[in-house]
């Protein structure tokens, strides 16, 4: 009996180990089934962004929103697009799938709705492709990316333009016919400085300009960042003094930029700067867009080094003013 008995406690206490060791791998098959349901790839525009919603007649001049006019819908541009993936000309193919990429069709199936054709010079054998959205569903940004195609003689190559934005508006020559588009580059990390980037595309060479702002939709940061409406006039003005351009339309010394900046200031423009006033704000202040002019000085936003010709948004004083 004593030997029965021992061998009955062996074999019960082999059981409960059994069901402890059932219940920790099952655990386990959870936590790591719901890591990787939190990184699969976008099938939707599901996720909310924190972007601000950013309208284009504040930053655009003339811009359009009708993307339907301009976006081929009639191209099949599958078999283009199946060549730059298996070339691994996709930059976003690798943060989707990093090492096992599933065959194309798997992946058009999940991002076809996603690409576009546009022709951006009406008389050029090039047509240029669009690929814009969310690649995961807890992303809060979208990434862009412009490729040129030469519909005759296709070699497969990078994306022409790259970065994490949206298509916000596109404007048309009516002497050429061209198409110049507008995107919204959102800003990286913890910034707020933004980016209106005019992309044009000449004979599969691309060349971009920016414009820069500042905005975010957190409460770590004071605004109102610009107004509601602009006015883009011909006239265009020169600072008769040095000026601080600020991001909001009063001067804050603390607390400005929670844990990046006590004061709004975006930088400080020479005398003799050009810019052109686009709204007056009340009688103290101005919402303009100044074209040069930065100091080689500090800013929580932007590294001026990188802004000697490129246009900022922002607020300027207009005490003792012309």
């Amino acid at each position: 009996m004593f030997y029965s008995y021992k061998k009955g406690a062996k074999y019960r206490s082999f059981f409960f180990l059994s069901i402890l060791y059932m219940k920790s791998f099952v655990v386990v098959i959870i936590i790591l089934a719901a890591i990787c349901l939190s990184f699969y790839p976008n099938s939707g525009d599901s996720a909310t962004s924190v972007m601000p919603v950013i309208p284009q007649a504040i930053f655009i001049n003339g811009g359009h929103q009708s993307f339907k006019d301009i976006i081929n819908n009639d191209r099949d541009i599958s078999i283009f697009v199946k060549q730059l993936y298996h070339t691994d000309q996709l930059p976003h193919k690798s943060a989707l799938y990093y090492k096992n990429a599933p065959d194309f069709s798997i992946y058009w199936k999940s991002y076809s709705a996603y690409w576009s054709a546009i022709k951006l010079q009406p008389n050029s054998e090039q047509i240029e492709l669009i690929f814009n959205c969310k690649l995961f569903q807890e992303d809060s940004k979208q990434t862009f990316e412009l490729y040129s195609i030469n519909t005759d003689n296709f070699n497969p190559q990078s994306p022409l333009f790259r970065g994490e934005g949206v298509l916000l508006a596109y404007k048309t020559s009516p002497n050429t016919g061209e198409i110049v588009l507008y995107i919204h580059d959102y800003p990286c990390c913890n910034s707020a400085g933004h980016n209106i980037v005019l992309l044009r595309v000449i004979e599969g060479v691309c060349k971009a300009r920016k414009r820069f702002f500042v905005a975010r939709d957190r409460d770590d940061i004071k605004g109102p960042f610009f107004p509601e409406i602009v006015n883009f006039p011909e006239k265009i003005h020169q600072l008769k003094e040095p000026k601080e351009l600020l991001w909001s339309p009063e001067k804050v010394e603390k607390n400005a930029f929670i844990g990046q900046s006590d004061k709004n200031l975006i930088g400080q423009f020479r005398k003799g700067s050009y810019y052109y006033v686009l709204n007056q704000w009340d009688k103290s202040w101005q919402y303009v867009l100044l074209l040069n002019g930065i100091n080689d000085e500090p800013s929580a936003v932007l590294n001026p080094v990188n802004f000697k010709n490129r246009p900022v948004f922002g607020f300027i004083a207009v005490e003792n003013w012309e």
